[in-house]
């Protein structure tokens, strides 16, 4: 993550967020999405936001820092502000610009309006292009799979061995009706 702690936070931002120091703690992360968003401070501590994980949907229940924490007790990349993003499927991410797709999902939160494209983007034709070659890559591989199991299982039908039945290899595949 490249740090971006000088950065004047308001309400809205979206930051990524890691301790500052390495921590040995193999559970230093738990329940923690390494997402914040930037909320008015209701608290005494100094500063005009404070930042909330959102592996809860509410700091109340998790990781809460302030502004004098960032640089000390963690380091921030900011992401973007939410004004600044329109909600999306995650479908609409193969028309847009790496950059302009914003994946604020976790494991505690992974479907719901979690998927944004920066408003005003524009529709990347070179990465709509490499999502269609890659589709065709992926279904011309399955394709050339499902020739091989055809020619191979044509073979074994061709070759089946009435005489000694155990001899047979007989595929059980649920998606296949056979009666």
């Amino acid at each position: 993550m490249t740090h971006d702690n000088t950065v004047n936070l308001r309400v809205g931002d979206v930051v990524y967020w890691e301790w500052a120091e390495d921590r040995t703690d193999p559970y230093q992360y738990w329940c923690c999405s390494r997402i914040a968003k930037a909320v008015p401070n209701l608290s005494s501590h100094e500063g005009d936001v404070a930042l909330e994980d959102t592996y809860w949907s509410s700091g109340s229940d998790g990781k809460v820092f302030f502004e004098k924490d960032i640089g000390v007790k963690i380091n921030i990349q900011r992401i973007a502000n939410m004004d600044e993003l329109e909600p999306c499927n995650k479908g609409k991410f193969t028309e847009y610009a790496a950059e302009d797709c914003i994946d604020l999902s976790h494991p505690n939160n992974s479907n719901y309006n979690v998927f944004f494209i920066r408003k005003g983007a524009k529709k990347d034709t070179g990465r709509m292009k490499r999502c269609l070659k890659a589709h065709i890559d992926y279904y011309q591989n399955r394709a050339n799979y499902y020739n091989r199991e055809v020619e191979c299982l044509q073979e074994r039908l061709d070759n089946f061995d009435e005489e000694t039945p155990d001899n047979n290899y007989v595929p059980c595949d649920k998606n296949v009706w056979w009666e």
